[in-house]
């Protein structure tokens, strides 16, 4: 429970990619050079071959962002990894929090621009849930102050 001086939110709550999805990328990482070398070896360099060299390049670039892509709640701001590229939002300017089905979850930004999250823990509406929550508790916090 929250008693006065302490802070709401101590340690940041973080949201991952599944393991079983990290597992997943890195077996295609590994497993997208090595059927690109088979099928060199049997048919040269046909566009099956060429395609399969291609995903091996790009393969461990998209481990590399599975591996990194996290939402983070600190006590003031909202942390967004996502395409190797990391983003501060501080808690004033989220004006809503919202999933759908396909388009999976994301907040509009005070400006009105729409800000998607990365797919990351097992369901999109359990992090909107949790950053939902996370404002709630910190609009009760100003209200006391």
């Amino acid at each position: 429970m929250h008693t006065e001086g302490t802070p709401i939110l101590a340690t940041p709550r973080r949201f991952v990619t599944p393991t079983w999805i990290r597992l997943l990328c890195g077996l295609a990482a590994f497993a997208t050079p090595a059927a690109a070398g088979i099928l060199y070896a049997e048919q040269g360099l046909s566009w099956l071959t060429l395609a399969s060299m291609a995903a091996a390049l790009l393969a461990p670039l998209g481990l590399l962002d599975v591996l990194t892509a996290r939402v983070e709640l600190h006590p003031e701001r909202l942390v967004v990894v996502a395409n190797l590229r990391r983003r501060e939002y501080p808690r004033s300017v989220i004006v809503r929090v919202s999933s759908s089905k396909g388009a999976g979850a994301g907040f509009e930004h005070a400006d009105g621009r729409w800000i998607p999250l990365p797919s990351v823990a097992p369901s999109d509406q359990g992090v909107c849930r949790s950053i939902r929550s996370w404002l709630a508790r910190g609009s009760a916090g100003q209200q006391e102050a």
